[in-house]
């Protein structure tokens, strides 16, 4: 024993089905930890005297703060307290404000107040969650690193290496291939081992970046532009890095909840107070949270989806050349990013066709055509500098990803029954599996995949919430539904008939659009993962993949609070933000007991 830690030669052990057993004693007062391989802890045994509770909080609060060695590590969990606190604290204040006294208005502070919600939520997300625990996110990384490092796209013809040194170093010391899918496994949390780890990273070489083929390769080069800058100049080794990129994700997060506030004022404008509770709920959602504290282009996706949405509504209340421009740089900006995002081109093609029609019944109104050509030019000219540096990096600029995903090839020695094959496998993902279908979604889809992994699935899907959990959230859910539906009946059985014709037309077709978006990404998710199926590559069965049906999510907080009676609607706002609350700060220790524990 010397430093506190014992080293233990042990003799190899070759694989059998035999059980091998290895009994360790510890005759001391203090506990001691067992380290696997590369300092990963992987036994924790008490000594002759029982831990205290608050000496096993220290000890955990010692962990997160020296674990990893990223500079906002220092904060540890009491920062992380802060941040949630003041994210949870501000966004109860607000809600209680803005539904506290009829007339209210929300000024500038207010916009900036609902950011602030959302990027305490996810710096704490970010602060506590270790590099690549995120998933993809070590995909992510290396392509912005590629990016930063040659200033070009990557094409995956490297057949040698997928990451830079530096990081398939931090990749090994952090034990990133064998923590995730193994809930016992532990990352390092000592401090001699966060400055070990930080020493051989100091001498790590930071390129050259190979060009590696990974799951990201083919994405859009947006998002990686961004990081790949914040990248550049970002100093420290690849977890200061890491750590720093990954404040993209957090402000994305910020983007997403002003997206939703703007969402909703655009689709109830005289209620301030029901904008501010949709911003509220859209930054405080734990899965979107956690993946806005990792290296990722999800969020910023999500971010775009909203502010592209209401623009779009924008342009249909008035064409002018303006809002063309901005709509068709949120638009292909929207694409650029991810292209998951494409999902949502029927119902924004829709909502565009319906301002063309709107415009056109009006006679052609002053500007419209100035609209047109602003949208036109928006959307072209981004894809041009798109072209340009595709050309320059010798790369397609429809990535062979989307390709299969167009085409579906089947993997040799496998077979498909086609069309009526995908409907089946579709009709499960999402509703009970009628006894004459085959068995091509294990489980439920609805319950098994999207509910509880919105309860709570995080990490690489290997950790999550205690199973009552997922039996209760799922009723406030399930009230809010109930609320959207009467809230439909509403607008459609007593409002409709009170509107002038083109009113009636106008809120129909926003409404099928809302419909499109929603189905565009469940059909868009449905063929990712038929494709996935009949080639035998991973499935896309995860809740994250639904998280682009945000504006259809922000249009049911909105119809589900006119559909709940005015006096309870106050408190319908208060019960929705606080149950959001609740389930992060359960989401939060559960990632606490994960990682740290």
């Amino acid at each position: 024993m010397r430093n506190g830690v014992a080293r233990v030669p042990l003799a190899p052990v070759r694989a059998s089905s035999q059980a091998h057993q290895l009994c360790l004693l510890n005759v001391g007062d203090g506990p001691v930890e067992v380290l696997g391989s590369g300092g990963v802890p992987a036994l924790r045994i008490t000594g002759a005297h029982q831990e205290s509770g608050w000496s096993v909080l220290g000890a955990i609060v010692q962990r997160t703060m020296r674990a990893n060695g990223a500079p906002a590590r220092w904060i540890g969990l009491p920062g992380v307290v802060v941040l949630l606190t003041g994210s949870i604290g501000l966004a109860l204040v607000l809600t209680t404000r803005a539904w506290g006294k009829d007339g209210w208005r929300p000024s500038r502070g207010t916009w900036v107040a609902v950011a602030a919600v959302a990027a305490m939520h996810g710096a704490a997300w970010s602060v506590l969650t270790p590099p690549f625990e995120v998933p993809d996110e070590w995909t992510h990384f290396q392509y912005a690193d590629y990016v930063a490092d040659h200033g070009e796209l990557p094409n995956g013809r490297d057949r040698t290496a997928l990451v830079a040194p530096d990081q398939a170093l931090a990749m090994q010391a952090l034990g990133a291939n064998g923590i995730p899918g193994h809930p016992s496994f532990r990352p390092p949390w000592s401090g001699r081992s966060s400055t070990a780890i930080r020493s051989a990273l100091a001498d790590a070489p930071r390129s050259p970046v190979p060009d590696g083929s990974t799951s990201s390769t083919g994405q859009p080069p947006l998002y990686f532009a961004v990081a790949g800058a914040v990248d550049a100049i970002a100093p420290g080794n690849v977890l200061d890095r890491i750590a720093q990129v990954r404040l993209v994700g957090v402000l994305a997060l910020a983007a997403l909840a002003l997206g939703a506030m703007a969402l909703a004022r655009r689709l109830v404008p005289g209620r301030p107070e029901w904008a501010v509770t949709a911003g509220l709920l859209a930054g405080l959602v734990p899965l979107v949270a956690f993946m806005a504290g990792g290296v990722t282009p999800d969020i910023p996706m999500l971010a775009l989806a909203t502010w592209t949405t209401s623009a779009a509504l924008g342009f249909v209340e008035s064409p002018v050349w303006r809002r063309g421009l901005v709509l068709g740089l949120l638009g292909v900006a929207l694409v650029l990013v991810k292209l998951t995002a494409l999902a949502l081109a029927p119902g924004l093609v829709l909502l565009v066709l319906l301002a063309i029609g709107i415009a056109i019944s009006r006679g052609w109104p002053a500007g419209s055509t100035g609209g047109m050509l602003g949208l036109a030019a928006g959307f072209v000219g981004p894809l041009v500098v798109y072209a340009v540096w595709c050309a320059v990096s010798d790369r397609s600029m429809i990535p062979g990803s989307l390709v299969s995903i167009a085409r579906a090839e089947t993997a040799p020695g496998t077979t498909t029954s086609g069309p009526m094959e995908f409907l089946s496998l579709t009709w499960q993902l999402y509703l009970p599996r009628m006894p004459w279908m085959d068995d091509l979604v294990q489980g439920f889809g609805l319950r098994d995949i999207w509910i509880d992994g919105f309860v709570g699935r995080y990490g690489w899907l290997d950790y999550g919430l205690p199973g009552w959990v997922g039996d209760v959230l799922p009723l406030f859910w399930l009230g809010l539904v109930v609320l959207g539906i009467r809230g439909l009946w509403i607008l459609i059985r007593r409002r409709q008939r009170e509107l002038p014709r083109l009113r009636q037309v106008k809120r129909t077709v926003v409404g099928v659009a809302f419909v499109l978006l929603l189905a565009g990404v469940l059909v868009t998710v449905a063929r990712a993962d038929y494709t996935a199926y009949i080639t035998g590559n991973a499935r896309f069965q995860q809740a994250r993949y639904l998280m682009l049906a945000v504006p259809a999510a922000i249009a049911l907080v909105v119809v589900a609070i006119r559909g709940t009676p005015v006096r309870a609607r106050p408190y319908v706002a208060v019960t929705l933000v606080g149950v959001a609350a609740l389930h992060t700060v359960a989401s939060i220790l559960a990632t606490v007991g994960r990682y740290y524990v």
